[in-house]
């Protein structure tokens, strides 16, 4: 006469252990991978908002202004060190405008003409 045993066994329980522990761990590197962009975009998202502050107020001053010469700037904004590099171009009243905002191992650069008002 044979004993008929129900439930589960324990390399049942082991599998499915295993498998459940898999999706965890799938899950969990997936979402700390999320928040590791997330914060990178946040930071890149930061030094584009002050290249782009930076580049209207230069625009704005370049635009309005009587000097016609060029001129090369540093600052820092908060944590970053912002570069602006203002050339006359042969064009009539054209100056290309570029701003650098870098950080300890990022950089970002943005470029720009801008043509002065008479």
């Amino acid at each position: 006469m044979r004993i008929k045993r129900s439930g589960f066994a324990t390399l049942e329980c082991v599998i499915s252990l295993f498998i459940v522990s898999m999706i965890v761990f799938i899950i969990t590197s997936t979402l700390h991978n999320n928040i590791i962009l997330l914060k990178k975009n946040n930071y890149d998202r930061q030094m584009l908002y002050i290249a782009k502050e930076m580049i209207e107020d230069e625009r704005s001053k370049i635009k309005n202004s009587v000097n016609t010469k060029g001129y090369n700037m540093e600052q820092s904004i908060n944590s970053f060190k912002v570069k602006t590099l203002v050339t006359p171009i042969n064009y009539y009243n054209c100056y290309n405008l570029k701003v650098k905002v870098s950080n300890n191992n990022r950089e970002m650069e943005l470029n720009t003409y801008v043509t002065k008002k008479e």
